[in-house]
């Protein structure tokens, strides 16, 4: 990846975007608990959609910083974005 798009990831837009993308099963499941659509045991539903993006989101850091990274070519994309933790500071 060019140094000009390795700089351009690292803008504060491109940190927003990051944090809009990071909530939207959050705001998924908002929506489908004013919708009503969470179906007949919503208690089930709730956990289980929160453990399927948990997964995805460990799968992604794993893809991120793990050793299938550099075969599989995504060093140049995941290097410039922010880590997840940087998005919950302490």
């Amino acid at each position: 990846m060019p140094v000009w798009g390795r700089k351009l990831l690292l803008t504060r837009p491109a940190w927003w975007l990051v944090l809009c993308l990071g909530l939207m099963p959050l705001l998924h499941l908002v929506w489908l608990t004013g919708q009503d659509g969470l179906g007949a045991n919503p208690a089930e539903y709730l956990i289980r959609a929160t453990g399927d993006w948990t997964l995805r989101g460990l799968c992604l850091g794993l893809a991120r910083a793990g050793p299938v990274s550099p075969p599989a070519g995504f060093v140049d994309v995941f290097v410039c974005l922010p880590a997840p933790d940087v998005l919950c500071p302490v």
